[in-house]
């Protein structure tokens, strides 16, 4: 006795979005779990993490974790796919997520600038909290291309955005302290 499949039919479906944390402080979260409903017709999911050097992908059926590489910083991204005897359904769109060190973040915003509006409309104010410091403001987008760099120095450094697309960037404040990269988001 045998049976046949109609894979028309019983083709797996393509799953939805992950869920889960969206910005991860490596300093405070070690791990972080993901999530996706139920796909119709699946028999498992493989799950991918990019770039696969951000952390370790423990994955079991329709959920994962990641434990993050605290030395990693910037965007990665998490998507997956099921199966079955029929074959794999594509892709799930990819979830995008944003990984800091709030620990240093915490030291240089809180006691070297002040940022201002974040949404940002036109301008971004970064304020100098202390006259002596000094360093470089670095803005990139979320895939990591530079969009603009300029020195922080003096009370008070206004960047206009005009001509800047609505979105998420990041932006990096060296100092001879450390470093540490912030989300910014410009809106429309």
């Amino acid at each position: 006795f045998f049976e046949i499949k109609d894979c028309v039919y019983y083709a797996p479906a393509i799953p939805s979005l992950p869920e889960g944390p969206t910005d991860v402080c490596t300093s405070t979260t070690a791990q972080s779990l993901y999530t996706i409903p139920q796909a119709a017709n699946s028999h498992g999911y493989v799950w991918e993490l990019l770039p696969a050097t951000s952390g370790t992908l423990t994955q079991s059926d329709n959920q994962a974790t990641i434990s993050w590489d605290t030395s990693f910083k910037g965007s990665a991204g998490l998507r997956v796919f099921n199966y079955n005897d029929c074959g794999s359904s594509t892709w799930s769109d990819t979830l995008i997520v944003f990984v800091y060190s709030c620990l240093i973040i915490n030291e240089l915003a809180e006691t070297v600038v002040r940022i201002y509006p974040n949404p940002a409309g036109t301008y971004v104010v970064f304020e100098s909290l202390r006259k002596e410091a000094v360093g470089t403001i670095t803005i990139t987008d979320i895939t990591g291309r530079p969009v603009t760099s300029f020195p922080l120095s003096g009370e008070k450094t206004v960047w206009q955005t005009e001509g800047v697309n609505p979105g998420v960037y990041l932006y990096r404040l060296q100092t001879h302290k450390g470093s540490a990269s912030v989300k910014l988001l410009i809106k429309p």
